[in-house]
């Protein structure tokens, strides 16, 4: 899979290009190809009901067409972020000649000047924190975000007993994970923590148990009384909101509703109320906006950026692929944003674990971890389940990025490809 866009070009010059996924990374392989006169055969895709449709403009066929292509003639540019299981398949094929868009799209925000900024990894961040532990209270979600990665993680509306929370974090205390103790907590885990009836009730009891709260959440559901509790007790908070305006909104965090309109505003009101609550009682709640950059939404990043430096938010975290770009609102200049991409993955699966609403415990706090669970808290003491030997095997692997070491579920771990 290490095949620069170059390579790409080189393969492709006297070949039928067949795109392999329909979904927004064809229209950015379409312009991309575009700039370098290259044309589009026909795309395919497994899902069964688009076969026979044409999308922006390319005809849309069943994988048979492409299994029974001359492999010498083709060349396959996978179009979706789930490279790995496509490869697969290709291979089974006997299909070796491909690429994958995601592999080589900053190539995309280096040819959109609108698209290119330049932003240095700010100093002034909330303070590092040396374990972190996700606890998942609620196994839902009120959204349907297209880019979450846990959007195809199976919800099952399970809601984590107060009293059962209340013994994890007397554990938590004097917990020792890979010879660390756990001092910072992301409550809610990947799902939306605010969900949950005691919510306020957890974040309280975790604040005064002397492990710092950290949150990140759609912000729906954060009335003036949770926002209260919230400004009081989490260190650092960030919150999901992508663009300026409804369209933009509704691509992202508002995708399948039809409240989005509504949804914007209500969000924006909900922020601007937290930031108002938080400078009242003069708290340290650090706030960020998550931003997610695609073609979509970074036509409107300086925008946002002016939008939330007005309402009084700390930073902004643009995120791509995996990758991470912050800025720090007080001084910040727009007259040279661009955008970037050598700021490197967030190293999530080193520093991460999760504790899942039903008890079940996960080595890491990305999608693919709550595939292997290591242990359940509501049977097994959390200090057992970290001192076996199935945790520290599993770390000692993880730690060696070795693809022959690694887990099946972690070599197709975007987080670990980007390390790599």
């Amino acid at each position: 899979m290490e095949k620069s866009f170059n390579d790409f070009l080189i393969d492709a010059k006297d070949k039928s290009i067949v795109f392999f996924g329909t979904g927004e990374y064809l229209t950015i392989a379409k312009k991309l190809l575009s700039k370098h006169n290259l044309a589009i055969s026909y795309a395919v895709d497994n899902d069964f009901w688009k076969n026979g449709t044409s999308i922006d403009g390319i005809e849309v066929c069943t994988v048979d067409r492409l299994i029974h292509s001359e492999r010498n003639k083709i060349c396959v540019l996978i179009c979706d972020r789930d490279i790995y299981n496509i490869t697969e398949q290709l291979k089974n094929w006997d299909i070796y000649d491909f690429y994958a868009l995601p592999l080589f799209a900053e190539e995309w925000y280096r040819l959109q000047s609108r698209f290119y900024m330049e932003i240095p990894l700010s100093n002034k961040t909330p303070s590092k924190w040396r374990q972190q532990c996700h606890i998942t209270i609620v196994n839902e979600c009120n959204l349907n975000c297209p880019f979450c990665t846990f959007a195809e993680n199976s919800s099952t509306g399970e809601f984590m007993p107060y009293e059962a929370f209340v013994q994890i974090v007397e554990q938590l205390k004097s917990l020792r994970i890979v010879g660390q103790s756990v001092d910072t907590t992301m409550l809610g885990g990947n799902r939306e923590g605010l969900l949950h009836p005691n919510f306020a009730d957890m974040l309280c009891h975790l604040s005064s148990q002397g492990i710092t709260p950290r949150l990140t959440t759609n912000a729906i559901f954060m009335t003036k009384e949770i926002a209260t509790v919230i400004a009081k007790h989490v260190r650092h908070i960030c919150i999901s909101i992508t663009g300026v305006t409804n369209e933009v909104y509704h691509h992202f965090q508002g995708s399948k509703r039809d409240d989005s309109d509504t949804l914007f505003n209500t969000v924006v009101n909900n922020i601007s109320e937290l930031v108002k609550i938080r400078n009242s009682l003069n708290s340290s709640c650090y706030i960020d906006i998550g931003y997610i950059c695609t073609e979509l939404s970074a036509h409107q990043i300086k925008d946002a950026i002016h939008f939330w430096k007005e309402k009084g938010v700390d930073r902004i975290r643009f995120s791509h692929d995996n990758k991470e770009v912050t800025l720090p609102l007080k001084n910040a200049d727009v007259s040279n944003i661009c955008y970037a991409n050598k700021n490197g993955a967030r190293k999530v699966c080193f520093y991460s674990t999760t504790i899942a609403a039903n008890g079940d415990v996960y080595p890491c706090s990305v999608p693919g971890g709550e595939y292997m669970p290591i242990g359940n808290c509501f049977k097994t003491p959390l200090s057992t389940i970290f001192n076996s030997n199935e945790f520290y095997s599993f770390v000692k692997k993880l730690t060696s990025l070795d693809p022959a070491q690694l887990p099946d579920k972690c070599k197709r771990c975007s987080v670990i490809a980007s390390i790599k």
